[in-house]
């Protein structure tokens, strides 16, 4: 008993040692993708309604192979008066059945032998209604990818952010410290120290903020990738590829984005649509055999050919008709409207892309003429050669600047994740790297 019980205490602590592991290991953007693109409902309900439309392509595939049905059961029948069985003649004749319980059983097989091609054209629809889930769970997919990268970007800017906040508030600190035992050497001035111990409070309040900033980003991730994030670090991704120039990337975009392709398809569909509402003008032609039998008595055995022909419903298939063709002129026209949407998306993207990635180069160098502005105030200020103002201007400058290049950084990775959307570019791929 005690060996068991030792095993199990050396496995227990064997998984929580894998466990505390996994929690340490470092988070990357493409696992972060690769969890959302895995685990997150909404492509789970995609694959559901791509399975469902495959189910209806089944359906109406069987609409090829003939329809069989059996019917049986007792019934009871009873006419009322003299018995036939005791007029002479009348006992047992066919078509006057006594009194009684019998048993009806009747097999009926049917065949369609021409339809007008409606079941050609119900098939058809049904495919393209797979091609068009096929399409939507793509798209679906590409869209629960970006929204994780999203949230993995704002968490390293809410931790960066954090990180200048706490940069700051203990700089602040220092100056405070600073302050006061020059006021009690009698360099400076009360209101001095005093307006040092208001700028560290308000620094001490930015941080607080910063930190519930970062708690909320990573819950934003959590969400994203439909997994808790506990303490995992993030590790912030190298540069992405670099992606296409706008003449070669507008050659490439339209094709590729499954939302076009979804256009395509429901123009086709509705099309598709149309015609089969129009074989509702023309007959139907059907074989049909028939075997009853009642109780064990001999069966009887029909067959024959039945063409069916709504000929005074007319009215309503033409109306049908004409939905329909309005609905495929529909479906041409929001095709349009896509492949403009798509462009104006491309053409943003790119201009997006190239003002961050500028505005980038520019902070910095920014960043580093405000570090060193900083530490040559810093000096000057431990010396007593700068009051705590010029002191106070310059921190705030460096501070203002690290908080624009983690914007601008942060842009920077958005806009390039979106314009890679934009061109209809795998982000699995593209993320994954």
């Amino acid at each position: 008993m005690k060996q068991i019980s030792s095993i199990m205490g050396v496995g227990a602590t064997l998984w929580l040692a894998l466990t505390l592991q996994a929690a340490a290991t470092p988070l990357t953007l493409g696992e972060a993708v690769k969890l959302a693109h895995g685990r997150h409902l909404s492509v789970q309900a995609s694959q559901h309604m791509l399975r469902s439309a495959q189910a209806q392509q089944r359906e109406a595939a069987s609409r090829y192979w003939p329809s069989i049905s059996l019917e049986t059961g007792p019934s009871y029948s009873h006419l009322p008066g003299a018995g036939f069985g005791s007029i002479p003649g009348m006992g047992g004749m066919v078509g006057f059945p006594s009194s009684g319980t019998v048993v009806d059983t009747t097999l009926s097989v049917r065949q369609t032998l021409f339809d007008s091609f409606a079941t050609h054209d119900a098939v058809r629809f049904a495919e393209l209604g797979v091609e068009i889930g096929q399409q939507q769970l793509k798209q679906v997919e590409q869209e629960t990818m970006l929204n994780a990268a999203l949230a993995y970007f704002q968490v390293l800017r809410a931790e960066g952010l954090r990180r200048v906040a706490a940069e700051n508030a203990k700089q602040n600190a220092d100056h405070m410290r600073l302050g006061r035992s020059r006021l009690a050497a009698g360099t400076t001035t009360q209101m001095d120290v005093l307006q040092l111990q208001a700028i560290s409070a308000n620094a001490q309040v930015a941080l607080i903020q910063a930190e519930n900033a970062v708690e909320i980003a990573r819950l934003g991730l959590s969400n994203a990738i439909n997994q808790p994030l506990d303490n995992r670090e993030l590790v912030a991704p190298q540069a992405f590829a670099v992606l296409a120039t706008a003449d070669a990337a507008k050659l490439a975009t339209v094709q590729q984005r499954p939302d076009f392709q979804q256009a395509q398809l429901r123009m086709k569909q509705s099309e598709t649509r149309a015609s089969l509402e129009g074989r509702g003008l023309w007959p139907t032609v059907s074989a049909n055999s028939r075997y009853s039998q009642r109780d064990t008595n001999q069966g009887t055995l029909s067959a024959g050919v039945t063409v069916s022909w709504n000929a005074l419903d007319s009215s309503r298939v033409l109306s049908r008709i004409s939905a329909s063709e309005n609905e495929a002129e529909a479906s041409r026209l929001q095709l349009q409207l896509t492949q403009q949407a798509i462009e104006l998306e491309l053409q943003r993207g790119l201009k997006t892309r190239d003002e961050a990635q500028r505005r980038a180069v520019a902070l910095k160098e920014g960043l580093s003429a405000a570090q060193e502005a900083y530490r040559l105030a810093k000096s000057r200020f431990e010396l007593g050669l700068a009051m705590q103002v010029e002191l106070r201007d310059v921190q705030t400058t460096l501070v203002q600047t690290e908080n624009n290049m983690l914007q601008a950084e942060t842009d920077w990775r958005e806009a390039e994740v979106r314009l890679a959307r934009a061109m209809g570019v795998d982000l699995a791929g593209f993320l994954g790297r």
